[in-house]
């Protein structure tokens, strides 16, 4: 079958798929190899949730990089800081130091809202937002900390399917604040503990002791009512591929959630087709 009409197909199938949902969703899709993309709704605005995670990380990682401070520095946990929602650090005493990197990482990997404030208290909000217009990101906006009364609000944290597919292309790419700050990132999302998006219908990896896993996942999901939200790098045997499936006005959480992983793996069928072990 000719590219172009592979190429069709897979967008018709992502808006099929989509459609079967009540609800909004957006996708940016980049292969790292061949440079092909699969769009969308890719420059409409979507409540960022915890995907907002991503940026802020980076802009810690820029920080750091420019000697603010040290990623081994510890910041102290106070009553103050703690927020509900996601996450660990609500749960645990004040007075208890930890270092940025462990926040930085209990904020990817477990979503923790009390360590997300405590690092945007560090770099700032407008710091974040200034480093994604730097990076050609300029609709995506920090408005305020997570889990703050409704009075406090300045608005909804925002993002686009394009700009996360970029922010985490460049990552890829080595070009987020430095080639090891980015393999350091890389490396935390891999560790995500939420993966019920996008690797929740992938092909089981081989569990042979030594042998090459069959994928891996770099990502950060997000979630509030009515928005399932995942952002990852998706490594295979010779191939990469970034991907942002994000959506809003969802009717049903659970149908949304499901949506999210029938499309994520329509893309991973789409770019493992005939290759040997992708089904």
């Amino acid at each position: 079958m000719p590219v172009e009409q592979r190429s069709q197909d897979i967008r018709e199938r992502i808006k099929e798929i989509a459609a079967g949902t009540p609800g909004v969703f957006g996708v940016a899709v980049k292969h790292l190899g061949s440079g092909e993309e699969i769009y969308l709704n890719a420059e409409e605005p979507f409540p960022a949730a915890s995907v907002i995670k991503v940026p802020i990380m980076a802009e810690v990682f820029r920080q750091a990089e420019e000697g603010k401070f040290r990623l081994d520095q510890r910041l102290k946990l106070t009553a103050e800081d703690q927020v509900g929602g996601s996450g660990i650090l609500q749960a645990l005493s004040p007075g208890l130091e930890l270092p940025i990197l462990d926040l930085v990482t209990l904020m990817i990997i477990v979503s923790d809202n009390t360590a997300t404030n405590m690092l945007l208290d560090l770099v700032g909000l407008d710091q974040v937002n200034s480093y994604m217009t730097a990076l050609g990101l300029k609709n995506t906006v920090v408005y305020n900390k997570l889990m703050v009364i409704p009075a406090e609000r300045k608005g909804m944290n925002t993002v686009t399917p394009w700009d996360m597919t970029r922010l985490l292309e460049l990552m890829a790419l080595g070009k987020v604040v430095s080639h090891r700050a980015c393999q350091r990132m890389i490396g935390i999302m891999k560790k995500q503990q939420y993966n019920d998006l996008i690797p929740a219908l992938f092909p089981a990896n081989d569990g042979k002791i030594g042998s090459l896993p069959r994928w891996q996942v770099a990502h950060k999901t997000g979630f509030i009512s009515g928005v399932r939200n995942d952002v990852g790098i998706v490594f295979l045997p010779g191939q990469e591929y970034v991907i942002s499936i994000l959506s809003k006005e969802l009717a049903d959480d659970r149908q949304g959630i499901r949506t999210v992983a029938e499309i994520s793996r329509a893309v991973y069928d789409y770019f493992t087709a005939g290759k040997a072990g992708a089904a």
